[in-house]
């Protein structure tokens, strides 16, 4: 894993000009004062400082894709030219797209000098490389097995699908309504969105590696979230409901 370097940065460089604390200061304020509450004022800025930094740095080290992490603005929209290459019964095209974010992504490498730093211990069951390879130990990122969770259902259901259509004289793929594929886009988006970049190692489940699942997540309470939403819920009857015959795409 390569290493990667942290600078540290000031706001002012030294060639910057600084009024002197007496220039900052009300005339009614001391400079005695003054440096009583810059002490304390200082103190309270190095701590913040050090606690900022230091979560900063386990986070990265607990996670080192952390550090291409970026942020952008996104519109989740299931009907776009990027949403449908995802959606739909199987082909060739769309099976592609779903392993190209999945399956088609390799594990990767984590040296065992830094198993400690993602909180992983080598208790005989981890999954390694060899030393001709490389050594080290396998582990992948959370999100690409959460994706590879939204694929495994629906290829399961599909699957059963398939078998009863054996016995039957139509295709019961055809049971499969869009709103199973816009679910199933919909967890994708948000999955991709949230990018968990927690790092997950391997252990040997008999005789196939399995990802370890069993890491500290930093969550929202979703019990506060869900009685939040119960309290504010509507409860009236469904042919109470205003519609607009009128609206585009309406049935």
């Amino acid at each position: 894993m390569p290493e990667t370097s942290h600078p540290f940065y000031s706001l002012l460089s030294d060639k910057d000009e600084v009024p002197s604390s007496e220039q900052l200061l009300p005339r009614s304020m001391s400079p005695r004062s003054s440096r009583s509450c810059s002490r304390t004022a200082f103190f309270w800025t190095t701590a913040l400082n050090i606690v900022f930094l230091t979560s900063g740095i386990l986070f990265f080290l607990e996670a080192p894709a952390s550090g291409v992490i970026s942020y952008y603005s996104q519109l989740f929209n299931l009907s776009s030219e990027e949403a449908m290459q995802y959606q739909g019964h199987p082909t060739a095209e769309i099976t592609a797209a779903w392993d190209s974010i999945t399956d088609d992504v390799r594990p990767m490498r984590i040296p065992m000098e830094m198993l400690p730093l993602v909180n992983t211990k080598d208790d005989g069951t981890l999954v390694k490389f060899s030393e001709e390879d490389g050594g080290g130990v396998m582990a992948s990122i959370g999100v690409l097995h959460q994706l590879h969770c939204v694929v495994v259902p629906a290829e399961e259901l599909r699957g059963h699908l398939g078998m009863l259509s054996n016995f039957q004289s139509q295709d019961t793929s055809s049971r499969l309504t869009p709103s199973f594929y816009h679910c199933v886009e919909l967890l994708r988006q948000t999955i991709s969105c949230a990018g968990d970049v927690t790092v997950l190692t391997y252990r040997w489940h008999g005789d196939k590696p399995h990802p370890n699942f069993d890491k500290i997540h930093q969550c929202r309470r979703f019990d506060d979230i869900l009685d939040w939403a119960l309290e504010h819920a509507v409860h009236i009857p469904a042919s109470h409901i205003l519609r607009n015959t009128t609206a585009i795409g309406s049935h």
